[in-house]
């Protein structure tokens, strides 16, 4: 049962670092490019990366959500383990959930501006985007680094 559990284990940090790793890497990198006073950047930007990250990050995030949930099913019996890997969970759902309610309507009404021209209002959803991506980076960088203290401080037989 050990091994089952350090396979599920394994693949819900390798799922959920990539996850992370996206939302992470996009509030490290290409918040400069975010803050510009360039609608036409902005919408550039924001068009590109939504185009690629729309294919993969619903199943990637969904596919670390399961991995996770399956985890705290299995280390159940150890205390330790199991609550890291509860909240690490909540903390991952918690980013889904901001991306679903705020992040993506946003895109979606990104992808269909003129890039040249966007709306007036472009820099107000601009801001409101940053702010939840803040959150939801806040909240899968948590999440993994509870799901890795599960696995690293607690053993399970």
């Amino acid at each position: 049962m050990a091994d089952t559990i350090e396979i599920f284990q394994f693949v819900a940090i390798v799922l959920t670092s990539l996850s992370m790793g996206v939302h992470f890497g996009t509030w490290l990198t290409e918040a400069p490019l975010r803050e510009t006073r360039s609608g036409a950047l902005f919408t550039e930007v924001q068009q590109g990366r939504d185009r690629a990250a729309a294919k993969i990050m619903p199943i990637l995030g969904n596919a670390a959500i399961l991995s996770v949930a399956a985890c705290v099913v299995l280390v159940r019996a150890v205390f330790g383990a199991f609550a890291l890997s509860l909240i690490a969970l909540v903390f991952i759902v918690g980013n889904m959930a901001v991306t679903l309610a705020g992040n993506v309507p946003i895109n979606k009404q990104v992808q269909s501006w003129n890039v040249p021209e966007p709306p007036p209002e472009w820099a107000e959803l601009r801001d409101r985007w940053e702010r939840l991506h803040t959150i939801r980076t806040i909240f899968i960088v948590s999440g993994f680094a509870l799901l890795v203290a599960a696995v690293v401080f607690f053993r399970v037989p």
